[in-house]
């Protein structure tokens, strides 16, 4: 709710919403069009593999080899 009053009420940008939260503007754009729609409801991650345990170990072991590295 708090980036549609944002976008429709304090005049943000699609792009500095996008930059505050750091997602996408068709992230923001999906929100807004909800929000239009009176669904302000939490919506999980529709990709499976952002949600799970493994990928972010994988990611994590990435940022640090890629740490060690500099």
């Amino acid at each position: 709710m708090a980036i549609f009053k944002a976008h429709f009420y304090n005049q943000k940008t699609v792009t500095e919403l996008a930059n505050k939260y750091n997602v996408s503007r068709p992230t923001i754009y999906k929100i807004l069009e909800r929000g239009k729609k009176g669904d302000f409801s939490i919506h999980k991650s529709t990709n499976e593999r952002y949600r799970c345990l493994k990928y972010g170990i994988k990611r994590l072991v990435k940022i640090e080899n890629k740490l060690k590295q500099n």
